[in-house]
């Protein structure tokens, strides 16, 4: 996993149209095996540590 600290505007609240610029500039800069490693992980979390409704659990307080 890497780091990186990009300077980029906020676009929260803004509308789609001003947001698309700011979301295809972090598209362009992750490599392209980046995000299907980052998806193999969560993919991977939801299979072995999600709870669906009607599933049996416990949680222990200490």
């Amino acid at each position: 996993m890497r780091y990186l600290d990009w300077q980029l505007d906020d676009p929260a609240g803004l509308v789609v149209e001003a947001a698309r610029p700011i979301r295809d500039a972090v598209a362009r800069a992750l490599e392209s095996t980046d995000n299907p490693k980052a998806g193999s992980r969560l993919a991977t979390c939801y299979k072995d540590d999600r709870i669906l409704n009607g599933d049996a659990f416990y949680v222990k307080v200490n």
